[in-house]
C-alpha cells in the first residue's frame, strides 16, 4: 500500500477529511439543536413576525439535519477506512458549498466566501482520496 504524497491511503488526506466531517457534524448538530445559532452564524436578520420567525427557524433545522447527515457520512467513511467512498462524498460537498454561498450572498449581501473557500479544499481532498493526483510528482 503506497503512502506517498497524494496517495488515496495518505494518512493526512484521511485525517483532514475526517476532521472536516467532524466539523460539519458538530455545526449541523448545533443548528439542529439551536436553529437561532444558524441565523446568527449566517448573519441572517431574524424575522420579527412570529410566523415568519418560526419558518426561518424550521428551515435552519432542515439545514442542520442536512449538515449533520453529511458530516456523519464523512466521519463514518473515514472511521471505516473507505478512501474512495470518502473521496466521492468530499466531492459531493462542492455543490452544497456553492449553493450555500449563493444563498448567503442573496440574503446578506456577502459572506459567500466562507462557503466557497471550502471548494478547493474539498476538491483537493476528494481528488486525492480518489487517486487523481498520484502521478503528479
Amino acid at each position: 500500500m503506497s503512502t506517498s504524497a497524494f496517495s488515496p491511503h495518505d494518512p493526512y488526506l484521511l485525517k483532514a477529511s475526517g476532521l472536516i466531517g467532524a466539523f460539519v457534524t458538530l455545526f449541523g448538530t448545533a443548528i439542529l439543536v439551536r436553529p437561532s445559532f444558524g441565523l446568527s452564524a449566517w448573519k441572517f436578520i431574524s424575522p420579527t413576525a412570529s410566523k415568519d420567525k418560526q419558518l426561518a427557524l424550521d428551515q435552519f433545522r432542515l439545514f442542520g439535519v442536512r449538515e449533520a447527515f453529511l458530516g456523519t457520512a464523512l466521519v463514518t467513511c473515514w472511521f471505516l477506512g473507505e478512501p474512495k467512498v470518502l473521496g466521492w462524498l468530499m466531492l459531493a460537498t462542492i455543490p452544497v458549498a456553492v449553493v450555500d454561498g449563493v444563498v448567503q450572498r442573496s440574503q446578506t449581501g456577502g459572506g459567500e466566501w466562507s462557503h466557497w473557500g471550502l471548494v478547493p479544499v474539498v476538491f483537493g481532498l476528494g481528488g486525492g482520496l480518489l487517486g487523481w493526483f498520484e502521478r503528479m510528482i
